[in-house]
């Protein structure tokens, strides 16, 4: 599956979701290719918006804060408890 942000020329490709098409715009976008793993564990998720936020132009650093993180991961393990990552399926 891929995101697309086309006033900041960026997308975001998840590259293991096989009910998506891949990235299929212009060369000179900037795209994030990630996976269904990367987005199931939280540190990686954090950083994956990080990122995000830095190609849109917005300021990430209220991702910093350690109450912000716990809340966040809390957040995080509620959305994808339960939910095996990609793959065990297969």
């Amino acid at each position: 599956m891929a995101l697309y942000w086309p006033e900041a020329r960026v997308a975001l490709e998840i590259v293991d979701d096989p009910a998506s098409k891949p990235y299929e715009g212009p060369d000179d976008w900037t795209v994030l290719h990630v996976t269904c793993a990367d987005i199931y564990d939280v540190h990686r998720f954090q950083k994956i918006g990080r990122e995000l936020g830095r190609l849109l132009g917005e300021d990430t650093s209220f991702m910093d804060d350690p109450l912000w993180q716990r809340k966040n991961a809390e957040l995080h393990a509620q959305l994808t408890g339960g939910i095996p990552p990609f793959g065990v399926y297969r």
